[in-house]
């Protein structure tokens, strides 16, 4: 499954355990570190957008005080950082269209789109799991804790 191009949009990323010591994977003469695993059986390799996902990594992402963080925002309050924005579906996309995204989705009822700048640094970590969401564009989101 194409899962790319892909781009990250966090300032930093460290990693902990099997995460950053990742086994490396022979793929037709490519050598590939394993950084995060997701366990799907072959009817949900394409995941359906705006549902909850769990990825196997030991990882912290860091967003930079007063840079923006794109966010998916849940009827019910919850939170979701845009990890990744991904030219799957839109090869077009880029980083300078994320502030509008907004007017491009899809949402379910009540789900909003927001972008704010944090004051500090805001760290996303996974320590061992993680709880992803994707958007109509492929585009990846971690649930904030």
């Amino acid at each position: 499954m194409l899962n790319g191009p892909r781009h990250f949009v966090m300032d930093a990323i460290a990693a902990a355990g099997d995460t950053a010591a990742g086994k490396t994977v022979d793929a037709e003469g490519l050598a590939l570190t394993a950084r995060a695993t997701i366990k799907v059986d072959l009817s949900g390799l394409r995941a359906k957008p705006y549902r909850e996902r769990t990825i196997e990594r030991e990882t912290r992402y860091v967003f930079r005080a007063g840079k923006p963080v794109f966010l998916l925002v849940r009827p019910d309050g919850v939170r979701y950082a845009m990890q990744s924005y991904a030219q799957i579906i839109d090869k077009s996309l880029t980083y300078d269209d994320l502030p509008a995204l907004a007017s491009r989705l899809k949402l379910p009822a009540g789900w909003r789109y927001e972008v704010m700048k944090p004051d500090t640094d805001l760290m996303l970590g996974a320590l061992g799991k993680a709880t992803v969401v994707q958007d109509d564009f492929d585009d990846t989101y971690q649930k904030l804790d």
